[in-house]
């Protein structure tokens, strides 16, 4: 199809939008599809383009209040900011609890005497680049892999790009029972874990990702290439620390940890256009955990403290993919479930 120029895609648009675009909000709408690599039918255009144009005066009035102290935190559209929040949860989210929380046993580990003020696992230089989940919710898949790669560099100094598709496909409606992971519809962290122990990963290269544009699991297609699957023994942990002090001891001990999160709901949408500083809302403590990440790291900003999360939703996101919430008053509901990690 050839595209539009600009002044008859204002014209078309001024008759279909509720508030009519301007040439700037058609610049600022072509730059973000450009950067985010968006493409939308003739139909779907003017829909897509009055959502984002909302969001992003959500963003823009949030910003000032952010720029005269009254937040924590600044926002900036993400590559989802043409979603509809029914959108956003199936297409960016993806955890699903497979056990109840209260029968997550609390942690047996002894506390450190102390630890440090600050720590953070990149500084370690383990962790692996931030990539996309795109458009399906496979979260536990990309946390269970971000952590696992970081847990093998830090224990054998290899360094694995390991294969989400891998994952999503082949973990599909196994390992969990009735509460089964389901491919693009969500799942629970350990899948991955259970997959290395069982069967082994192979890499990115060998088995890349598609789900994230497909927004579908597909068969699962062992690779003929066997040389390049990563398989081992590890004793997989899912506990909750007694309080966030503890689960900063683990963090230290253990190694980058899976977290389950609540990434915003329909009603209050902050999380998921994150930019710089701390993301503290108190609407976020008590929602339902719909997100999983892996943390990273903890610290204080202007008197602040924080968590470090490494998310799965591209390097555009909070700053370089990395964002930080507050810590100490469980935002995000982040210790409802506990903690993931694995170990010899």
């Amino acid at each position: 199809m050839k595209p539009f120029t600009s002044c008859v895609f204002v014209a078309l648009l001024s008759g279909v939008l509720a508030t009519p675009a301007g040439p700037a909000a058609v610049a600022k709408w072509e730059s973000f599809k450009a950067k985010h690599g968006k493409q939308h039918s003739v139909h779907e255009e003017p829909a897509r383009m009055q959502r984002f144009l909302e969001r992003s005066a959500e963003i823009d009035a949030h910003n000032a209040r952010y720029e005269a102290g009254l937040e924590s935190f600044s926002m900036k559209p993400s590559q989802y900011a043409d979603l509809t929040p029914e959108e956003f949860a199936r297409s960016a989210l993806g955890f699903v609890a497979a056990v109840n929380a209260s029968d997550i046993p609390l942690s047996e580990e002894p506390m450190m005497p102390s630890i440090p003020s600050k720590f953070d696992w990149r500084d370690q230089g383990i962790m692996t680049p931030v990539v996309s989940q795109g458009y399906c919710g496979s979260c536990y898949a990309f946390a269970g892999a971000a952590a696992l790669e970081a847990y093998l560099k830090w224990k054998t100094g290899q360094t694995h790009d390991l294969s989400e598709q891998d994952v999503v496909d082949c973990s599909y409606k196994k390992f969990l029972g009735n509460n089964h992971n389901g491919g693009c519809q969500g799942g629970w962290p350990t899948a991955v874990y259970e997959y290395y122990n069982q069967k082994g990963l192979v890499s990115e290269r060998e088995y890349p990702y598609t789900s994230g544009s497909t927004k579908t699991h597909g068969p699962c297609r062992i690779p003929n290439a066997k040389n390049d699957r990563v398989r081992g023994s590890l004793k997989i942990k899912n506990v909750k620390p007694k309080n966030e002090n503890e689960m900063a001891a683990l963090l230290v001990s253990k190694g980058p940890l899976v977290i389950a999160m609540a990434a915003d709901n329909e009603y209050k949408r902050y999380f998921n256009d994150l930019g710089d500083g701390v993301f503290d809302m108190d609407h976020a403590i008590n929602l339902g955990p719909n997100h999983a990440v892996v943390l990273v790291g903890y610290g204080n900003q202007k008197g602040k403290d924080y968590w470090v999360i490494k998310n799965s939703w591209g390097k555009e996101w909070a700053v370089g993919g990395y964002g930080k919430i507050a810590r100490g008053k469980n935002m995000c509901n982040l210790t409802k479930f506990g903690v993931w990690y694995v170990e010899q």
